[in-house]
């Protein structure tokens, strides 16, 4: 049986201490204002962000803001995992595309050609736009490190999601024998739902970005 992945939260330390109460709630502003930068980059910054299509058409990231929510996904089509997962991608955009949540592939760097972008994409029958990212902008902004590597985006530009698929990769030549958990499906349907989202972020794995 493939090994849940689990997460610690909370855990009490070993020992206490005194801190007077002005220093705590000092220490709570910190806190939560490193929290709140965290979780939303600025907006501005993405929806700043101006880049060409596969097809040779300018993309602003301002028309994020026009949809319910957008997911963002970082592939390459060498990447073995991204082409273990080319069902799954097919299979997302599918689902979620008529909610008003539209998929945009995103390759980063210049390995590829656009044929073999092209190539990669009607294989697998996907046929979410996508984007080129030659010198790393969005890569770098959204701090992406490997392939496939998803950003769950609201229309104010603040980050709901980020990291795994699903959990079905372990690594790059390991994989479990059945999917337990829906990261990025999840995710979706708890934010159509307004539901708080259980999981806000997971490590992902894959072929790293170069």
């Amino acid at each position: 049986m493939p090994g849940k992945l689990r997460r610690f939260k909370n855990q009490k330390p070993f020992f206490t201490f005194h801190i007077p109460g002005e220093r705590i709630a000092l220490l709570f502003c910190i806190t939560l204002f490193a929290c709140c930068a965290k979780k939303e980059p600025a907006s501005a910054d993405l929806f700043s962000v101006q880049l060409t299509t596969v097809d040779h058409r300018n993309f602003s990231f301002q028309q994020l803001s026009d949809n319910q929510a957008s997911v963002i996904l970082f592939i390459q089509p060498e990447c073995p995992l991204c082409n273990s997962y080319g069902k799954t991608m097919h299979a997302l955009d599918s689902t979620y595309s008529s909610q008003k949540i539209p998929i945009y592939g995103v390759v980063a760097g210049k390995n590829y050609s656009d044929s073999e972008i092209k190539e990669f994409l009607q294989k697998h029958r996907l046929s979410f736009t996508t984007i080129l990212d030659p010198e790393f902008r969005l890569k770098n902004l959204l701090h992406a490190r490997v392939t496939p590597q998803v950003f769950l985006i609201d229309n104010k530009g603040s980050i709901l999601y980020h990291g795994l698929i699903d959990d079905w990769a372990v690594e790059i030549g390991q994989v479990r024998a059945h999917v337990s958990y829906h990261f990025l499906a999840d995710a979706i349907d708890a934010y159509l739902q307004n539901r708080p989202i259980a999981n806000d972020s997971t490590k992902a794995v894959g072929c790293y970005i170069e």
